[in-house]
């Protein structure tokens, strides 16, 4: 369902915040307005996402994805202060390559299972490590499966299955909802919360920029005007992720057609009527088209995520941005270490410290280059003939040839980093296998869309 049917916004006419509004849910549960204590914001943050997690319980959730980080262990300290000694079967996902260590917390949540007496199963999965290939059964008709793991999430809905598991649980979204990454979008909030001497001690000491150089004299104007604030936000995106410069062999048509998809709705120097602070546009920008991503249907097993929940990203959306983080004791070096201070100190009472106190994010990008490296072999054989993305308009073959050789000898770099040149060769494959199951004879393609049972990957 459409986030609007769940979330309002109404802006007040005598007061520069906005409400947010959720249809049936009673508005003080997430009209935060005024200056409150980060603690203040903890009880709020607590109430709220214990509702949404016990909902989902009532609802029969009964599993939970657990990877480690504070997201999906956040949702566990929920459970636990929610339903106490009822508990949820939890599966986590690791690898037996020592090469992928950097890409599990196993010991981490060993160490958990261990001090809480969890139910709880790993699952290995270095097998179904690889991306999915024409052979691989895809239950979707309506286009390729779009999760980061098909083969691993059939794995692990078989392992749920087993369990008795139908409704699993994770901690996606958390990253958005939780303000992670968000440290050089919390400037007007310092400003207007706590003062332009704590925003000045913010920039110059934490964030590294010299009293009254170029780069302090921006950060200091992005926190006073709004426009300003909006046009640093993009400028410093489209260095980060480089959106502008689209993969060289996808078609002219398709070129323009990303460019208008990312075409803002209002140029950057309309002040927003809906959000009073930078760090909320950019959370709403990148939370409704994710949580319409991670809220799509899991034939096999469903997931359900009490961080998309539309009570969660209105209080997101109205929380002032820098409560989220321990700002005045900021790494630049490791930012995530200062991050997610409303879960941290919401479930201390129900995790271990060492998680709660958890200072470095688990890196899936050595697991990428592997799962790429596992698929080199098949991803060259697609276009080893006549590819239907070409004659659909949607690359030029021999240039998107040139590129996946080149990316595959780049990818035996230990240190490269996927980038999102990964995610542009990953969609043209899904794609054109996709195609080719949908594109035949008649006779084959109803074969294709004939109701069947689905049967689970087993390990």
């Amino acid at each position: 369902m459409a986030p609007k049917n769940f979330l309002g916004f109404y802006p007040r006419r005598l007061h520069p915040q906005v409400s947010f509004i959720i249809r049936g849910v009673a508005p003080d549960t997430c009209q935060l307005g005024g200056c409150y204590k980060r603690q203040d914001f903890v009880a709020i943050f607590r109430q709220i996402f214990n509702a949404c997690v016990s909902d989902r319980l009532q609802a029969g959730a009964s599993g939970l994805m657990l990877s480690g980080g504070i997201d999906s262990s956040t949702v566990l300290g929920a459970c636990l202060a929610v339903r106490g000694n009822v508990r949820p079967f939890l599966l986590s996902v690791s690898f037996n390559d020592p090469d992928l260590v950097m890409s599990q917390d196993e010991q981490l949540i060993e160490a958990m299972r261990q001090q809480l007496q969890l139910p709880h199963q790993f699952l290995h999965a270095d097998a179904f490590l690889r991306l999915p290939d024409v052979a691989d059964i895809n239950p979707y008709i309506d286009g390729p499966d779009a999760s980061a793991s098909p083969l691993i999430r059939q794995v692990c809905a078989g392992v749920l299955q087993r369990q008795g598991v139908s409704l699993v649980m994770t901690g996606e979204g958390g990253d958005v909802v939780l303000g992670e990454a968000m440290h050089w979008l919390i400037l007007d909030a310092i400003r207007k919360h706590d003062g332009i001497e704590a925003l000045h001690h913010y920039i110059s000491r934490n964030l590294g920029a010299p009293f009254m150089s170029v780069e302090y004299l921006r950060m200091l104007a992005s926190s006073i005007f709004h426009t300003w604030g909006q046009y640093e936000r993009r400028i410093r995106l489209n260095k980060e992720d480089s959106l502008p410069h689209s993969p060289q062999f996808l078609t002219a048509k398709q070129v323009a057609a990303t460019k208008s998809a990312a075409k803002p709705i209002y140029p950057w120097w309309r002040k927003s009527r809906q959000f009073p602070y930078i760090g909320h546009e950019y959370m709403h920008s990148v939370l409704f088209p994710r949580a319409a991503y991670f809220d799509s249907l899991n034939v096999q097993c469903t997931h359900s995520h009490p961080f998309l929940d539309p009570r969660m990203i209105a209080f997101a959306l109205t929380c002032p941005p820098h409560v989220q983080h321990d700002y005045s004791n900021l790494d630049r070096n490791n930012p995530y270490a200062t991050s997610k201070m409303l879960a941290r100190q919401a479930y201390r009472d129900q995790l271990p410290a060492f998680v709660c106190d958890k200072t470095h994010k688990t890196s899936y990008a050595q697991m990428a280059r592997r799962m790429f490296s596992n698929s080199a072999a098949a991803l060259y054989k697609l276009t080893q003939r006549p590819m239907l993305a070409q004659e659909w308009d949607l690359i030029d073959q021999a240039c998107f040839t040139r590129h996946l050789m080149a990316y595959i000898v780049s990818m035996d770099d230990p240190n490269a980093n996927p980038g999102l040149q990964f995610h542009y060769i990953r969609g043209v494959a899904d794609m054109e296998g996709w195609l080719m199951r949908f594109t035949g004879p008649r006779e084959q393609i109803k074969k294709q869309l004939r109701i069947q049972a689905l049967q689970p990957i087993d390990v």
